[in-house]
């Protein structure tokens, strides 16, 4: 079985999607599974992360676990925690972990679960406790992290880039994935006057997607020539795996290192790369074939 494969199969497997809160680091984790008693044990015993106090504070059982979870997890890039740690004494990196509220990270999985999967979903009461990193309304919207264009390909391209890569609040990405906007071209298109008409819409989130998208170069009432295209969808669907972030694939804490130390953050710039020194690695990769 591919890897392609087994990444599909992955992401249209029913099962249960979990959320698990440590009250001694304050994180959250996502995860998926089948067993839900034995994997959520597992997490406290085995340290995932190197923490052993993992307490489940929320599960729902969808008919896609794998595309929920990873979903829910591109709304929170922002909040992601990337730790180093050994399992079976080999070295481990996580990806599932986030560094905030709890109540913020259940809306991001909401938004993306059916109404009859909300409302089976079983919440624990223990679940007021771990409400880290609220931030409140009055205070300033601050990027935490800093988004970054593919600058190894074609310049039009960044406007088939989700707009959850702008890495916004759920409130700003709820209005915006009502309004149809799931492309960074869609958003750009858009006047200031024509967003604040959005309901539910502010000035607050208008200020906080225009700070994201000064740190791409775009801004919004960009005149994009004949936007959208006919065929975006289509496009969407092959351009889309150049835009995936390389730290979305399962690769080694040295691997991830070495391409992080080389800006490449973008898989279609890492298959742009057809014989190169990474560091201290020696890395070939088929070059991408337009």
């Amino acid at each position: 079985m591919s890897l392609s494969d087994v990444y599909r199969d992955r992401h249209t497997t029913p099962g249960w999607v979990y959320i698990q809160g440590s009250a001694s680091e304050r994180l959250l984790k996502f995860g998926v599974t089948i067993n839900l008693r034995q994997r959520t044990g597992s997490n406290r015993t085995r340290k995932y992360g190197g923490i052993g106090d993992w307490r489940l504070l929320y599960r729902v059982w969808v008919e896609e676990s794998g595309r929920v979870e990873s979903d829910a997890l591109k709304l929170l890039r922002r909040h992601a925690v990337r730790r180093s740690y050994l399992k079976d004494g080999r070295p481990q990196r996580t990806r599932e972990m986030v560094d905030c509220a709890f109540s913020d990270a259940l809306a991001a999985l909401e938004q993306r679960l059916t109404e009859s999967e909300r409302a089976s979903g079983w919440r624990s009461g223990d679940a007021v406790f771990y409400e880290f990193g609220t931030v409140s309304e009055d205070e300033d919207l601050v990027c935490r992290k800093d988004p970054r264009a593919p600058v190894g390909l074609p310049e039009g391209y960044i406007y088939f880039l989700p707009t959850a890569e702008l890495e916004l609040s759920v409130r700003s990405e709820n209005c915006l994935a009502n309004e149809g906007i799931v492309h960074l071209g869609s958003l750009v298109t858009r006047s200031e006057a024509e967003l604040l008409r959005v309901p539910n819409f502010g000035r607050k989130p208008l200020n906080e997607i225009k700070a994201a998208l000064a740190q791409l170069g775009l801004r919004l009432g960009t005149g994009i020539p004949d936007w959208p295209p006919p065929d975006l969808a289509e496009l969407s669907e092959r351009i889309g795996p150049l835009l995936k972030r390389v730290d979305e694939l399962s690769l080694s804490i040295r691997t991830a290192n070495c391409l992080e130390k080389e800006d490449l953050f973008y898989i279609g710039e890492l298959v742009c790369y057809s014989a190169c020194n990474i560091g201290s690695n020696a890395i070939l990769v088929q070059p991408w074939i337009m």
